[in-house]
């Protein structure tokens, strides 16, 4: 069941990354591994998430210059997702 939940959430990460752009697709897929899957705190969860696809995206972008999904919606590409 533990292995189906992470096929299924990689599945809808990679499906919703085009529209939702790489930062936000990978914090939604973090915050689920922890609080799902690794029982986390809702804090320590979001804290995570929240430090784990920011320091991915600038560390895949920056450093190592490859080309990560933007948002495809208007309002969340206005704000840098």
């Amino acid at each position: 069941l533990r292995i189906a939940s992470i096929l299924a959430a990689l599945v809808a990460t990679s499906s919703l990354m085009d529209i939702l752009g790489f930062q936000l697709a990978m914090f939604l897929l973090l915050c689920f591994l922890f609080l799902v899957l690794g029982k986390q705190t809702l804090w320590a969860s979001l804290t995570l998430s929240l430090f784990g696809s920011v320091g991915v995206y600038h560390l895949f972008s920056r450093y190592l210059d490859v080309s990560l999904p933007m948002a495809a919606l208007p309002l969340l590409s206005a704000i840098g997702l």
